[in-house]
């Protein structure tokens, strides 16, 4: 996650934020490698918060997340999507 450089958590203020979707089963958002995007830019200079979800399905978290998507595609992963942003 991404926060504007005026955030600060105790504050009432609300910042939109913008979400980069999970692209599919074996895939990795989350990782530790930092690359700029457009995104990032948002967050850095037009506050908003900028956040990426590695939901059920996505890739390098073992075997059983993996396979949560077996013969379930387009559902549980989007249900993560939603969880995230509320």
């Amino acid at each position: 996650m991404f926060l504007p450089p005026s955030f600060k958590p105790d504050s009432v203020v609300k910042y939109p934020l913008l979400i980069q979707v999970y692209g599919g089963p074996g895939s990795q958002n989350v990782n530790e490698n930092f690359k700029m995007n457009y995104g990032k830019y948002l967050a850095g200079s037009r506050e908003f918060i900028y956040a990426y979800v590695d939901g059920r399905g996505s890739g390098f978290q073992g075997e059983t997340m993996k396979y949560n998507l077996f013969r379930r595609l387009g559902t549980i992963e989007i249900d993560d999507q939603i969880i995230a942003a509320r």
